[in-house]
């Protein structure tokens, strides 16, 4: 489905591809604790979440580390939510206001890499995404949790392309 061609990821600006190194190692630290959970959890699986989507997912969410919640600190506390997943009702943690919406803090990515794991095997919005091998497959269904689904999966799927992401898929 994708060509694998990494000479975009040069395009990118010095802060940018800083950020991308940075994020990769927890995309496939994040795509190997879904396995891990999903298993524990009796949920089948073959592949997790793909390091390439989570790795897309927080690029696009935090606009390459540039949105002032995904950075490390915000109102001169920590947050670190690199996917800006919102504070439900169920959050028992620390959160930000940011425009009216409650938005989880994180005191590093280690932690925010835990929760994101736990958000996408217990959460229940993803069961179908575990049994999916095929990135494209899988994105399909990530895309349906999301508002404005169809932009969100051509922008995932343009990243995931022009950057060569599945390379950093687990299996």
């Amino acid at each position: 489905m994708f060509i694998r061609d990494a000479r975009s990821r040069s395009l990118l600006s010095i802060e940018q591809r800083d950020f991308f190194y940075k994020v990769v190692p927890y995309g496939r630290l994040i795509q190997d604790w879904t396995i891990s959970k999903a298993e524990f959890m009796d949920i089948p699986t073959y592949a997790g979440v793909k390091a390439s989507l989570i790795i897309a997912d927080i690029l696009l969410e935090s606009g390459f580390g540039t949105h002032p919640l995904s950075r490390e600190q915000y109102n001169n506390k920590y947050s670190n939510n690199l996917a800006l997943i919102k504070a439900d009702k169920y959050w028992k943690g620390k959160f930000h206001t940011y425009g009216r919406i409650k938005y989880r803090a994180y005191k590093d990515w280690y932690d925010f890499a835990a929760n994101y794991s736990d958000y996408f095997v217990f959460s229940g919005k993803f069961l179908k995404v575990f049994q999916e091998v095929d990135t494209g497959n899988q994105l399909y269904y990530i895309s349906l949790t999301k508002r404005n689904e169809k932009v969100y999966n051509e922008e995932i799927t343009k990243l995931i392309y022009n950057l060569n992401l599945e390379e950093f898929n687990i299996v």
